[in-house]
């Protein structure tokens, strides 16, 4: 594991974030106009820069980033969660590591309540970069896959899952996930197995607990 020294720093930033659902729809209640948030892709620009010799500030960067989140449904079938990122420093002339790119990683038995909310296995903080980088979760809900072929189990309202999530970075050699997951169990609970590769070859194996997704905010 790779130690990051810290440091006092003094840092002036200014970021800019616009975020933008070009053909969202919408539906009329009671006279209000209430948005249908799966009916448009989300596409994000952001762009952060760090100011050098301004008010004692000590960072120089500029970091750009794409970003596009979206909920594709395939009619009655199957519903793909998208999350992908990509970016990269234009220019990383000083800047700590705070002011890297960090992912979501996860080391603790649960998993984040949003179903593309981060990485299942990664470890915290290995892979941050002050470089180019792209970061894909993907989810796909199925109707019906496995076990939920059985009508008694699939009208208690479990759901079955499957899941990848890869990372590029200079440093992360092809890191992904790929899991299968139970959702809605009792109403309530999500169980994940999930499988970590990196360089492409197999790594850890783990069990995941999460909150039912149908609890998503």
């Amino acid at each position: 594991i790779v130690t990051m020294p810290f440091r006092n720093e003094n840092a002036l930033k200014i970021a800019i974030n616009y975020r933008v659902k070009p053909w969202l729809k919408y539906r009329r209640y009671n006279g209000r106009l209430i948005p249908i948030d799966d009916t448009s892709p989300e596409f994000r620009v952001s762009y952060r820069k760090g100011i050098d010799g301004l008010m004692g500030s000590t960072v120089d960067y500029d970091h750009l980033e794409l970003g596009l989140k979206s909920t594709i449904n395939l009619g009655v079938r199957a519903k793909i969660d998208l999350d992908l990122e990509a970016g990269t420093f234009l220019n990383n002339n000083s800047l700590d590591f705070t002011e890297f790119k960090h992912f979501s990683g996860n080391r603790m038995l649960f998993v984040p309540m949003q179903v593309t909310g981060g990485y299942r296995l990664l470890d915290y903080y290995r892979h941050s970069t002050q470089e180019e980088y792209f970061s894909a979760l993907t989810h796909i809900r199925f109707r019906k896959l496995l076990f939920t072929h059985i009508p008694a189990l699939r009208l208690t309202g479990v759901k079955e899952n499957f899941f990848v999530n890869y990372l590029h970075t200079p440093t992360s050699d092809n890191y992904m996930e790929v899991g299968y997951g139970i959702d809605n169990l009792f109403r309530l609970f999500r169980l994940e197995l999930v499988q970590s590769f990196q360089g492409w070859e197999t790594r850890t194996f783990a069990v995941r607990i999460g909150i039912a997704s149908i609890f998503n905010i």
